[in-house]
C-alpha cells in the first residue's frame, strides 16, 4: 500500500509542474524575439579602435651577406692566407696562384686569339688571300694548257688528214689533250673547294671561333690581374665539405687548398659570411606577395628559444617566382638585432605587418553576416533588432574596418542570434 501511494502522490506532483511548463511556453510562442533578452546576449558598442592586416609565415634563419668565392683559371696554388673561421675584412687577400701556371695559360690564350683574329680578316677579304689567288690562279693555268692541247690536236688532225705526219704524231698530241683535261677538271674541284672556303657558312664558323678566342683571352688577362683571390666581403671564413670526406672542416681546408693543389676555374674556394646580420626566408604565395613591400616591420618568433621575439623587416623581395605548380616569392626578412643568439637553420616564425589604420571604426568580424549578398550587422537597440547594412574595409579575420553605416556608440550583437538569421547568411 505505501508503494501505491508514493506512485499516486508523484502523478499529483509531475502533472501540475508540466501544465505549468506548458502554459509558459504557449504563451511565449508568438511572442517573437524577446528585446529584453537583448541584455542577456553578447553586445558589442561600436567604436574607433586600430586594425593592422599581417602575414603569417615559416621559415628558416639564414644570413643576410653570404658569397662565394670562386676560382677564375686553371692553376696551382701558391700561397693561402686564410683558415676555416677566420673573420676577413673586403678587399683582403685569401689566396694567391701561381704566376707561372697563369702566365702558361695566357700565352695560349694569346696565341689562340691571333690565329682567330688572323684567320677573320682572311675570310672576310677571302678573294684577296693568298690561299684563293693560288688556286685561282692553278685554275687558270689548266684552263690554258687545256685551250692549247685542243688547238694543237686540232692542227695534227688536219695535218695526219693531209698525210703530213704520222700516226705516231697524232696520238702524242690525243694524249696530251686527254690529260689537259683531266687536270683542268682537277684544279676546278680544287678551285671550288678553295672558293667554299671563304663562303658565308665559313665567314659565320670564323667570326664564332674569334669570338671564343676572345673571351678566353680576356679571361686569361684577368686571372692574371687577379692572381691574388680577395674577399668580396667581410664576414667569416667558411668552407663546404663533401658528404663523402670524413675529416673535419680545418683539416679538409688544409688538404684542398694547400701549395701546389691544383683548383680549376669554377671551384668554390671558401664561402664568406657576416655573421651579425641574420635573417629569416619565408615563401610568400602570388595572390600575397604584391602587398610585401621593402622596409616593411615585421616581428620574427624562434620556437627554439622559448618563443623569444625579435624586431625586423622586409630586406628584399624576389622578383621571380618558384617554379612549382603554385607561384611562390622568397621573401627576405632582416632582424634587427646585431649578433642574435641563434644558430643557422632555425626555425622562425615570421609576421609580417602589411597595413595599419588608427582611429577608425571597428567591429568584430562575428557580428557580420550577408543578407541577400549584402554585409551587415544586427542593431541590438532597436526593437526588434533590425538588420543595418554596412561597407567594410580592412578585415584581418578578427576585427573589421567600417567605412560606412555605424556610429561609434551603436550597440550592435557580437555574435548574432540564430533566429535572427532567416535569410542567407554568412560571416563576411
Amino acid at each position: 500500500m505505501r508503494k501505491i501511494s508514493k506512485s499516486i502522490l508523484s502523478v499529483f506532483i509531475l502533472v501540475p509542474l508540466a501544465g505549468v511548463g506548458i502554459l509558459t511556453i504557449m504563451l511565449n510562442r508568438g511572442k517573437g524575439f524577446n528585446p529584453n533578452q537583448a541584455a542577456q546576449q553578447d553586445i558589442y558598442t561600436v567604436s574607433a579602435g586600430n586594425i593592422s592586416s599581417t602575414l603569417h609565415l615559416s621559415g628558416k634563419v639564414g644570413y643576410l651577406i653570404s658569397e662565394d668565392v670562386v676560382f677564375t683559371a686553371n692553376a696551382r696554388v701558391q700561397e693561402r692566407l686564410v683558415k676555416d673561421g677566420d673573420w676577413v675584412e673586403k678587399g683582403q687577400v685569401l689566396l694567391r696562384l701561381n704566376e707561372e701556371d697563369l702566365k702558361y695559360e695566357l700565352e695560349n690564350a694569346r696565341i689562340k686569339y691571333l690565329n682567330a683574329k688572323e684567320r677573320l680578316a682572311e675570310i672576310r677579304d677571302w678573294h684577296n688571300s693568298s690561299t684563293y689567288i693560288s688556286s685561282k690562279s692553278q685554275l687558270d693555268y689548266a684552263m690554258a694548257r687545256c685551250e692549247e692541247a685542243e688547238k694543237k690536236y686540232k692542227e695534227n688532225l688536219e695535218l695526219y688528214q693531209a698525210k703530213a705526219i704520222s700516226k705516231q704524231e697524232l696520238n702524242s698530241s690525243e694524249f696530251d689533250l686527254k690529260r689537259a683535261r683531266s687536270d683542268l677538271e682537277v684544279a676546278k674541284a680544287q678551285f671550288a673547294e678553295t672558293a667554299a672556303k671563304g663562303d658565308e657558312k665559313a665567314l659565320e664558323k670564323a667570326r664564332s671561333e674569334f669570338i671564343v678566342a676572345d673571351i678566353d683571352f680576356r679571361k686569361a688577362q684577368e686571372a692574371m690581374a687577379h692572381r691574388e683571390i680577395l674577399a668580396p666581403v667581410s664576414g667569416v671564413v667558411s668552407i663546404r665539405q663533401s658528404s663523402s670526406s670524413s675529416s673535419d672542416s680545418r683539416t679538409a681546408l688544409e688538404k684542398l687548398f694547400s701549395k701546389n693543389t691544383t683548383v680549376s676555374a669554377g671551384d668554390i674556394f671558401v664561402t664568406i659570411s657576416d655573421q651579425s646580420i641574420l635573417t629569416v626566408d619565408v615563401k610568400v604565395d602570388e595572390f600575397d606577395v604584391y602587398r610585401v613591400k621593402e622596409n616593411q616591420p615585421c616581428k620574427i618568433c624562434i620556437p627554439a628559444l622559448g618563443g623569444r621575439q625579435f624586431s625586423g623587416h622586409v630586406a628584399s623581395i624576389s622578383p621571380m617566382a618558384s617554379e612549382n605548380s603554385q607561384a611562390f616569392y622568397l621573401v627576405r626578412c632582416q632582424i634587427n638585432q646585431l649578433n642574435p643568439p641563434l644558430r643557422l637553420g632555425m626555425t622562425g616564425q615570421v609576421d609580417i605587418f602589411l597595413e595599419e589604420k588608427r582611429n577608425v571604426l571597428v567591429v568584430p568580424t562575428s557580428a557580420l553576416v550577408k543578407k541577400e549578398g549584402v554585409s551587415g550587422v544586427y542593431l541590438a537597440e532597436s526593437d526588434p533588432p533590425r538588420f543595418c547594412p554596412v561597407r567594410v574595409g580592412l578585415n584581418n579575420g578578427e576585427l573589421a574596418e567600417i567605412l560606412n553605416g555605424l556610429s561609434a556608440g551603436q550597440k550592435i550583437f557580437r555574435i548574432v542570434p540564430a533566429k535572427l538569421l532567416t535569410s542567407e547568411s554568412d560571416g563576411a
